[in-house]
């Protein structure tokens, strides 16, 4: 191939690849594109029916899922996958309450007020110093 024609295909390979990133973090194995991960610190009074596939929802919409339930010490630290869109950026000074879903759902769902101070970093953790705890 001939040095021209393979310096424009390489520019076009790196125009695509830069285009497809958006500004936004390239997918891993852990965290697919346009999906955020964080985790939840709870008071050991989580109820035990939020586990993995639990919806999270701001202002009643379905915006992600709970990925990961698990005991820390003497709290339960809860992962959480949004997606985005509908999702909006989540803060550090978010909240995040356990609340039971309606009869026929059953079960227990997350609801996220995704906060406004600075954006909380992909895969950070909220404490539980009173932003996060269950909200019945």
């Amino acid at each position: 191939m001939p040095p021209r024609r393979a310096a424009l295909l390489l520019v076009l390979v790196l125009a695509a690849a830069a285009a497809g990133c958006n500004g936004e973090r390239v997918a891993t194995e852990t965290t697919p594109a346009g999906s955020f991960d964080f985790e939840a610190e709870f008071g050991t009074n989580l109820p035990s029916a939020l586990n993995a596939g639990s919806p999270v929802r701001i202002d009643g919409v379905n915006v992600g899922a709970v990925t990961d339930v698990r005991r820390a010490g003497t709290d339960v630290v809860v992962r959480i996958r949004l997606r985005r869109p509908p999702a909006p950026v989540v803060a550090t000074d978010a909240r995040v309450y356990a609340r039971p879903r309606i009869f026929l759902e059953g079960s227990y769902f997350v609801d996220l007020d995704p906060g406004t101070s600075p954006p909380l970093r992909n895969g950070g953790r909220l404490p539980a110093q009173g932003r996060v705890g269950n909200g019945y």
